[in-house]
C-alpha cells in the first residue's frame, strides 16, 4: 500500500492552475492528497484562494475540495479571531489552562481546508498536541510531543 501525496509550495495563482489541471485529470476524487504549504508572508506568494471571478471558479472550487492548506501564518480576518477566542475559552473550560495573548510556550498551527470552511487549530502544551476542529466536538489530545 502506498500514498499519493502532492506537496505544493508555490505562488497562489499556480496552486489554482495546478488544482484545476489535477481536477481535469480526475486526480481530485480521493486517490491523491494535495497539500498547499504557505510558509512566508508577502505579495510575491499571492492569493491562494480558489475564487478569482473568472469562468473557472466553479471548477477551482470543486478541485480545492481535495486540497489541504497548511500555513504557519496566522490569519488576520475576523472569523479567525473569533475562532481563536473560542479556542482560548475551550482551553480554559476543558483543560483548566489559560492561553494568554502572546504566550510563547504555545505553538499555533493552522490548516485551512475545503475553501476555508473547515479549520483545524492545534496547540502544544506540556509535550502534548491538542486539536480543535471547527466548532464541533471536544478538543482531543492527538499525541505526545518530545520537543
Amino acid at each position: 500500500m502506498y500514498a499519493r501525496v502532492v506537496i505544493l509550495s508555490v505562488r497562489g495563482p499556480l496552486v489554482r492552475k495546478f488544482m484545476i489541471a489535477a481536477h481535469g485529470l480526475d486526480m481530485t476524487k480521493g486517490d491523491y492528497t494535495f497539500l498547499d504549504v504557505e510558509i512566508f508572508p508577502g505579495s510575491y506568494w499571492g492569493d491562494h484562494d480558489w475564487e478569482t471571478g473568472d469562468e473557472q471558479d466553479a471548477t477551482a472550487r470543486k478541485a480545492y475540495e481535495a486540497l489541504l492548506r497548511v500555513s504557519l501564518l496566522q490569519p488576520a480576518n475576523d472569523d479567525f479571531q473569533i475562532f481563536a477566542e473560542k479556542v482560548k475559552e475551550r482551553s480554559l473550560r476543558d483543560y483548566n489552562y489559560s492561553i494568554s495573548d502572546g504566550e510563547e510556550n504555545i505553538h499555533y498551527y493552522c490548516c485551512n481546508q475545503l475553501q476555508r470552511r473547515k479549520v483545524v487549530f492545534l496547540f502544544k502544551k506540556d509535550k502534548k498536541l491538542f486539536a480543535f476542529h471547527d466548532d464541533r466536538g471536544s478538543p482531543q489530545q492527538l499525541s505526545n510531543f518530545e520537543n
